[in-house]
């Protein structure tokens, strides 16, 4: 698994530090410029091209593939922030060089006293971490398309962390299958999944929507957005 075996998971002489991460995740995107610019050395796994590193997920992860997720020496640890990943390092791996910051000014943005769930909206702009719906934008007409079908097409989707989700009417149900995968987003909620079936093949879980959105997500209500496979093409 990408240069991860069970046995560096659990040999802290091994292991160093895993980050657990996935394409079009603001989290995950912050806490790795937070890394290296903090001089945290991480090797990345990305769990939509690594089945094993998505079930390693899970387990630590009350079922879900929240990312990002971290090992650090033996301890997992689920969304955290810079300053707590320097903090388990120093504990669980002592001989683990972390360069300084070039420049003291730079302590607070890179060890934060909070984490980034608990700093209010214009913190979290301030921080570089992703601050829900003021960082997300409308996009010119996209379409969504897979194994040779349009599935979605909209000039008016809007885009969260690299997704595009199109209001629900843009959608092509008769292509849509129900699903009972869930996972929990700390911003944004509980998403639930449709699978896709098109000319006869099925793409299990690939659309993805928020029922009942957090606040700081209402402006995906109504929405789907796509992957597993499923090609976007943005318009000019």
């Amino acid at each position: 698994m990408d240069d991860t075996s069970t046995d560096a998971r659990t040999d802290p002489t091994t292991a160093g530090i895993t980050m657990y991460w996935r394409p079009g995740c603001g989290f995950c995107s912050s806490l790795r410029a937070g890394l290296q610019r903090a001089g945290v050395p991480v090797r990345e796994v990305d769990i939509w091209s690594d089945d094993d590193a998505r079930a390693f997920v899970r387990s630590v992860a009350n079922g879900n593939e929240t990312v990002p997720t971290l090992t650090i020496g033996t301890v997992s640890v689920v969304n955290p922030s810079v300053r707590q990943v320097v903090e388990l390092a120093r504990t669980e791996l002592p001989n683990l060089e972390i360069e300084a910051p070039e420049r003291p000014g730079l302590l607070r943005s890179l060890f934060p006293r909070r984490s980034t769930e608990e700093l209010g909206e214009a913190e979290r702009a301030e921080s570089g971490a992703h601050s829900g719906p003021d960082h997300a934008k409308e996009s010119p007409m996209v379409t969504a398309t897979w194994n040779g079908e349009v599935i979605a097409e909209s000039d008016a989707t809007v885009v969260v962390e690299g997704n595009h989700y199109f209001p629900a009417e843009s959608v092509r149900t008769e292509f849509l299958r129900p699903s009972s995968k869930t996972t929990v987003c700390s911003w944004k909620g509980t998403a639930s999944y449709h699978s896709l079936a098109v000319a006869g093949k099925e793409n299990n879980d690939a659309a993805w929507y928020y029922p009942e959105p957090k606040a700081a997500a209402q402006n995906i209500t109504g929405r789907i957005a796509f992957w597993r496979g499923v090609e976007i093409e943005v318009g000019d």
